[in-house]
């Protein structure tokens, strides 16, 4: 062997360690649901290949595998924060709040920002305002069957940090309830 070799092996090696080590710490995906017709697992997001540009920080994705074909498909797409390309740089973040599932269905809070100019928010920054959405799937086909924007007073007045568990969700019959606002259903269809 070289002295060149003797030289460079060592830090090949550890290189390949610090690669796994980075790697080890990754979040792994959360199993959120597993059922007859499906599983549903939280995954770190990846930006998609013509936003890789973009893609400041990575948050969460919420991915539905059908049992019997095999098929993936996002529930709630990829969160973070993302780089708006204009003339004043500016961002766009999103997270999830909480996901939790009954027997026919998975609820999931969401928060995006308003736009956010010069710089990137930090991934748990306590931002103020924005969007809270209530997304609400069919497990059977993994259909989403209604987003309503939350307009409760009990609202938080900044963003909490991202999670993949259930957060302020909590479960009652036929339904869930957030900040003081409950959404009860009849299958697929809302309560009135």
């Amino acid at each position: 062997m070289t002295n060149m070799r003797r030289r460079i092996l060592p830090l090949v090696a550890l290189a390949c360690v610090a690669a796994w080590a980075e790697e080890s710490k990754a979040p792994k995906p959360v199993l959120v649901h597993a059922g007859e017709a499906c599983f549903v697992h939280a995954v770190r997001a990846v930006a998609e290949p013509d936003h890789v540009e973009r893609l400041v920080a990575p948050g969460w994705a919420v991915l539905r595998t059908d049992r019997k074909t095999g098929e993936m498909h996002y529930l709630v797409p990829p969160t973070g924060t993302y780089a708006i390309n204009t003339v004043r740089i500016s961002f766009a973040q999103a997270r999830i709040l909480g996901l939790a599932v009954d027997d026919e269905r998975l609820y999931a809070l969401t928060w995006s920002a308003p736009r956010i100019f010069d710089d990137a928010p930090a991934p748990d920054a306590p931002l103020a305002g924005g969007t809270y959405r209530l997304q609400v799937f069919w497990l059977a086909d993994g259909r989403e069957i209604a987003s309503p924007a939350l307009a409760a007073a009990k609202l938080p007045a900044t963003a909490p940090m991202e999670v993949v568990d259930r957060g302020p969700l909590e479960l009652v019959p036929g339904g869930v309830s957030v900040y003081g606002v409950a959404a009860r259903y009849d299958g697929k269809q809302l309560r009135r």
